[in-house]
């Protein structure tokens, strides 16, 4: 056998792979920080983080590619907000991932073929209903207007109220909800001007490489938006899918602004969408040479941030508190390695590894936060 056919063997078991990759990276964030605890504590936000980082990898790859899956997948898993969630809130992740895969069910009706169309349709019910059934009515609107608003510029409006999807789906969503009615479906209003903030620290280290994104997609695309409503269907699927994600992502933070809830509850939904525009921005960087610029400048400010977030912990550890554990010296310390590594691998042009270390880096402060604030 030679390489050409070792590879092309090889390559039947990419998506076995790239599972096994993921959900290494699940057992590493979301049980080695909670093994002295017992891992049977936080067996349901496993399961249900583990099934959300696979639905991201299965639905970028059909999408685009599976690099482009396994990627967004990455960023999704290894997001701060997403390792705490996993850790301490197994029903707020389980909110999260019936929110998402409803949206996301919907969504794809726009990718796949018309014959599983009705399969796709009828699951965004069920999972509305589990949606419903877990938050109310607040809950129900995630997954209601991010497929309605988010599906405006593929001009299929009518689709959503074909009698094959509508009602079996009703039905099923129906059926959901009367296995248990919710306790609480009362409908409040409050104002949250610091959620996006909230957001955009639970998205560290991420947060400067998605804006980044969304700045470029302005840079190169903002004369154009409107052409990309009127055009949507010649559009490639992966920026048809990037055009349904953006405005999904605002319909989550318009409606954070109505409800009174915990954070997490919209703080987690948004991680999805954000994930897979940080994915494309990153995959375009790895594998077409493209955002350079963008990303020297966002690792510069990212670590600029980590920097100053060591120098901080150190002259309170030294000067102000005496803390009965080398934990916070030991962090501050790894943060610094960390920039000076993240720094290196820009200079020598190492995309890969960049994005490597990024992950590495998020799986090990993640580790660290969760057990010092046990401490």
């Amino acid at each position: 056998m030679n390489k050409y056919q070792f590879l092309k063997h090889i390559n039947k078991f990419k998506d076995a792979i790239a599972i096994t990759i993921l959900l290494t990276v699940c057992y590493i964030l979301y049980c080695l920080p909670s093994v002295t605890k017992g891992i049977s504590v936080n067996i349901p936000a496993v399961i249900t983080s583990a099934y959300g980082i696979l639905l991201t990898y299965f639905l970028g790859r059909k999408i685009a590619s599976k690099k482009y899956g396994i990627i967004s997948g990455l960023i999704l898993a290894s997001c701060l907000e997403f390792v705490f969630a996993a850790n301490y809130s197994a029903f707020d992740m389980l909110f999260a991932v019936c929110a998402i895969s409803s949206v996301y069910a919907g969504l794809y009706t726009l990718f796949c073929s018309y014959g599983h169309r009705r399969f796709f349709w009828w699951s965004a019910y069920i999972f509305a209903g589990c949606a419903f059934v877990l938050k109310g009515l607040s809950g129900l609107l995630i997954p209601v207007l991010g497929i309605i608003i988010s599906y405006i510029p593929s001009g299929k409006i009518k689709n959503l109220f074909n009698p094959l999807y509508f009602i079996p789906g009703i039905i099923l969503f129906s059926a959901v909800i009367f296995l248990k009615h919710p306790l609480d479906i009362s409908f409040h209003i409050q104002l949250y001007p610091k959620f996006l903030i909230a957001f955009l620290l639970g998205f560290i280290p991420w947060m400067f490489y998605f804006l980044a994104q969304i700045f470029v997609y302005l840079k190169k695309h903002a004369k154009d938006t409107k052409m990309y409503f009127e055009k949507f269907l010649e559009l490639q699927p992966i920026k048809q899918f990037m055009l349904v994600n953006t405005i999904f992502l605002f319909v989550i933070l318009f409606l954070s602004f109505f409800f009174k809830t915990l954070l997490g509850t919209y703080l987690l939904p948004a991680m999805f969408p954000a994930s897979m525009i940080a994915g494309k921005f990153w995959f375009d960087y790895i594998f077409k040479d493209e955002n350079e610029r963008a990303v020297n400048i966002s690792t510069l400010l990212l670590n600029f941030v980590f920097i100053a977030a060591a120098g901080v912990i150190l002259f309170v550890c030294f000067y102000l508190i005496n803390f009965n554990t080398h934990l916070p010296v030991i962090f501050a310390i790894f943060v610094l390695l960390f920039a000076a590594a993240n720094g290196l691998f820009v200079f020598k042009d190492k995309k890969l590894l960049h994005f490597l270390s990024i992950i590495s880096f998020s799986a090990l402060l993640s580790i660290i936060l969760i057990k010092f604030l046990e401490f």
